[in-house]
């Protein structure tokens, strides 16, 4: 993330630098969570890619038993 995102997200003053960078909140919760798994100290929470493997493998299986039936 820039530093000047991260000021922004912190809520601190960012001075002259606020006139010439205006993120708007989907700028800044993208870049976010793209960042999300490397601030993240507790790391028995799954990452977002982990997440999305689990739901396809289990979009997969899904459709494995339907076509079973």
């Amino acid at each position: 993330m820039k530093s000047l995102d991260v000021m922004t997200l912190m809520g601190q003053d960012t001075g002259l630098a606020a006139s010439y960078n205006k993120p708007t909140v989907e700028m800044l919760l993208e870049e976010y969570l793209k960042a999300v798994d490397n601030l993240t100290i507790n790391k028995n929470r799954l990452s977002r890619t982990e997440v999305e493997k689990v739901s396809e493998n289990q979009q997969i299986l899904v459709a494995q038993i339907r076509t079973k039936d």
